[in-house]
């Protein structure tokens, strides 16, 4: 029977493990800034994908507004990743007054922000107005 649980343990190990190297995969896609323990401080992957997927900043220009809309080479904005990645992770503190520490910090002009709780859900969530509108 011994035999047996080991072989069990071995399992559940390598399925853990097989889990753990999937990780990477989605970790390309999170910022530097933002990676927490489990992308196990790998950053985006180094093998680039073809050229001929991904058009250069010029080709954008020259492509219709509908065409730059398909492409997420065109349209993609790091900026604005990063900005929605600290908006993401401020859901995680009370983000009542935007103080919240670096999450808040990295996405200046947050006002009237609110906090919406339902307990009887478990559901949590905060809205607020960005920029100038």
């Amino acid at each position: 029977e011994q035999p047996q649980q080991q072989q069990q343990q071995h399992q559940q190990k390598q399925e853990a493990q097989s889990l753990v190297a999937s990780s990477p995969f989605w970790c390309q896609f999170v910022p530097d800034a933002f990676k927490s323990t489990a992308c196990g401080g790998q950053g985006p992957s180094s093998t680039p994908p073809p050229s001929s997927a991904m058009p250069s900043p010029a080709q954008c220009q020259q492509m219709s507004a509908e065409q730059q809309a398909k492409s997420a080479a065109c349209t993609y904005s790091e900026k604005e990743a990063v900005q929605f990645a600290a908006l993401s992770a401020a859901a995680y503190c009370n983000p009542e007054g935007w103080t919240c520490g670096e999450a808040c910090s990295a996405v200046p002009g947050m006002t009237s922000v609110k906090r919406i709780d339902n307990d009887e859900l478990d559901a949590h969530a905060y809205v607020g107005r960005l920029g100038e509108a």
